[in-house]
């Protein structure tokens, strides 16, 4: 992803747009492009353009985290909880990050015991993850 300020957004925006009229079929190129939008907080453009990039490739499980994120962003929890899921799906025992970040929309929800199944799983995956869940339950 491109690591640039926002007054730079708006020439990579141009440039993915490019690449896109070159080759409709980049799927790299419209999760760079769903990246640009969420990097400007037009979160409903980055969903529509990581829509696409799933479309093209739904096996490359980071772009349904950065969807599940821009989710988040705009308000759509179940939305991206679906996607975390989608996530944890693909490979349980190497998404710790997956589980701990649905845990943390489950505790928002309210939705305690789900929360803290999800926390269990992070942590046996990744005890880093340890201290942070600890806090958020306390």
């Amino acid at each position: 992803m491109y690591d640039i300020g926002l007054s730079q957004a708006d020439k990579a925006l141009a440039d993915y747009n490019k690449a896109l009229e070159l080759d409709p079929a980049n799927d790299f190129a419209w999760f760079q492009l769903g990246g640009m939008h969420a990097r400007k907080g037009d979160y409903t453009n980055a969903i529509l353009n990581y829509n696409k990039a799933i479309e093209l490739k739904p096996e490359h499980f980071f772009y349904y985290q950065y969807r599940a994120e821009a989710f988040l962003k705009a308000g759509e929890r179940e939305k991206a909880i679906l996607d975390y899921s989608k996530i944890i799906e693909k490979d349980p025992r190497v998404n710790a990050f997956s589980y701990y970040s649905r845990a943390n929309i489950y505790l928002k929800l309210k939705e305690f015991e789900k929360a803290l199944n999800d926390f269990t799983s992070a942590i046996e995956l990744n005890q880093n993850y340890y201290y942070n869940s600890s806090l958020k339950i306390i």
